[in-house]
């Protein structure tokens, strides 16, 4: 098995280790979504299950970033120089579209806790889910600016 084949398993059997899928009828599939991300990270092991992972392969933890404040983000540094990376969502570079997306204050969570990530040496990556010609190629650049801009 080659080791971006491995990476990519260790990420999905991570994702569906610590998550369970919340019931379709209750909420939209954004909302949904979102939920199903943070739930990984209300597990208060999670650290410790990832450095072990982490001993064996790489990991890629897929998260929408929005429960890493206080003492969460304080977990997450055992994480440091490890094979490890977040993999962070963002759909915008304004609020109103990715919270409509993403859920109430995604954005703003987004926005806080990924440049605080990157600053305590976190490898962060952003994701960006859109429709083909949602986005104009003016949003586009001002997307790839804030994110460059964390480091």
């Amino acid at each position: 098995m080659s080791v971006s084949l491995s990476h990519s398993l260790v990420s999905v059997v991570l994702f569906f280790l610590m998550i369970r899928r919340p019931p379709r009828s209750t909420q939209s599939r954004s909302s949904a979504a979102s939920d199903v991300y943070k739930r990984q990270f209300l597990r208060r092991d999670l650290p410790d299950i990832i450095v072990a992972m982490s001993e064996h392969l790489p990991v890629t933890v897929l998260t929408n970033g929005t429960l890493f404040g206080g003492d969460r983000l304080d977990a997450l540094d055992v994480l440091v120089d490890r094979p490890v990376r977040f993999q962070i969502s963002l759909d915008s570079p304004d609020p109103e579209p990715n919270d409509a997306m993403r859920g109430p204050l995604n954005y703003a969570k987004v926005v806080d806790a990924v440049p605080r990530m990157v600053g305590r040496g976190h490898t962060v990556r952003i994701a960006t889910t859109v429709d083909e010609g949602a986005m104009m190629p003016d949003d586009q650049v001002r997307l790839c600016a804030l994110h460059r801009s964390w480091g």
